[in-house]
């Protein structure tokens, strides 16, 4: 038997990158997926002879890291089949769920408190004939056809993981709220302003489904495939409880790739751990309020790395699920690690814009030194990272 590691761990349900109305911080619940489990198989030649002895059918594997996921009918059952077999790990596979002259720039007041608003957003350097910079939206997909995204989607590399497909729309709403707070369209005479300002386009990967639900292989296929496909920073406004060998290693792989990988820290107001931000290859984000303040849902922990604002942020949504604050304008205010998470990875973006042939290393290193520190007792003890990012500073020193 040759079993390196085993973590067994239920299907949990997952908190972190909430898409959360401005009253609303609590949990949500994800609906019951199909039993499946992700395994390294130590010899490549012997997996259909083990797949086909404990019951199971491969679904797929995952590129660059070769792990196979696997259908089984008793979860259990073939986690003991397994324990027999020549195997380097095997772990469940886990669900993450969802956790800007523009006519609304004024109601956005977290531009203004990252010192956002000191940029000359007119300059040409942040206004190049082409972008430079592409960020990847890990998460439920993006509407391409919103207004204020026009121009901004790739929609010639998008991918659909949950139903396996090169569209990428989005059909929950969550993804194109985090798209338009890294990267909408700035100075174009419409709605929001994007972190980034014009200096990103979005690469949509699809891995949650319409509930806001994914499975960890379809996470960590995604992350792969965005940073085999030119991401610069992949955004991930999502995650969960559970810690995964799989996911760990396809952060690994996008961090190897020169990507820097921004996650949400979760919504559960306590220290207790979110993947993947904990991992150390990603930046995780705390959520910040209008007074600098932790927001009263955000996560913390010696483990979080940085803080973006994450309360009442106005962002893009899609025009026919527009049903939710009684404004049919595709725009909506929410609150969460999810919309903090992106306000860094635009930050990152822009980063990268001004300085492409920097690292990963380098321009994370950037953002960490530039923050802010905040009055927090929290922060002084260490349990809110480098604090709150500014981008003026982030740019300018």
């Amino acid at each position: 038997m040759l079993i390196r590691s085993f973590k067994l761990a239920i299907i949990a349900v997952l908190f972190v990158a909430l898409f959360l109305p401005v009253t609303a911080v609590s949990a949500v619940s994800s609906p019951a997926l199909s039993k499946r489990i992700l395994v390294k198989f130590s010899s490549k030649p012997e997996k259909p002879a083990i797949v086909e002895r404990i019951r199971a059918r491969e679904i797929s594997e995952i590129p660059r890291i070769d792990i196979s996921v696997l259908e089984v009918k008793d979860i259990a059952e073939a986690i003991r089949s397994l324990r027999n077999e020549k195997i380097d790990f095997m772990e469940v596979d886990a669900v993450a769920t969802t956790l800007t002259n523009d006519t609304l720039y004024s109601n956005q007041w977290a531009l203004p408190k990252i010192s956002w608003d000191k940029l000359d957003t007119g300059a040409g350097v942040y206004n190049p004939t082409e972008a430079s910079t592409r960020i990847a939206v890990v998460d439920t997909g993006v509407d391409y056809n919103h207004p204020d995204l026009t121009g901004k989607v790739d929609t010639g590399q998008d991918w659909d993981f949950v139903n396996n497909d090169d569209d990428a729309l989005d059909d929950n709403l969550h993804g194109t709220h985090v798209a338009g707070i890294a990267a909408a369209s700035t100075n174009n005479s419409t709605g929001v302003a994007g972190v980034s300002i014009n200096t990103s386009t979005i690469l949509p990967v699809k891995v949650l489904n319409q509930a806001g639900s994914g499975y960890y292989s379809w996470v960590a296929a995604g992350i792969i495939y965005a940073a085999d496909h030119g991401a610069k920073v992949i955004n991930l406004s999502l995650g969960g409880n559970v810690k995964s060998t799989t996911l760990e290693n396809a952060v690994n792989y996008a961090w190897g790739k020169g990507a820097v990988v921004v996650a949400a820290a979760g919504n559960s107001n306590n220290s207790s751990k979110t993947y993947p931000g904990a991992y150390s290859n990603a930046m995780a984000v705390w959520a910040s309020d209008q007074n600098d303040n932790k927001a009263s849902f955000s996560s913390y922990g010696g483990w979080v790395d940085i803080g973006a604002p994450g309360v009442s942020i106005l962002s893009t949504i899609p025009l026919g699920k527009d049903t939710k604050d009684g404004n049919q304008d595709g725009y909506y205010l929410a609150s969460g690690t999810s919309m903090a998470t992106p306000g860094v990875a635009g930050l990152a973006g822009l980063l990268f814009s001004q300085h492409p042939d920097w690292s990963a290393q380098t321009v994370r290193s950037k953002i960490e030194s530039t923050a802010d520190p905040v009055s927090s007792r929290l922060f002084k003890r260490g349990n809110l990272g480098k604090g709150r990012i500014n981008v003026f500073k982030a740019l300018t020193q």
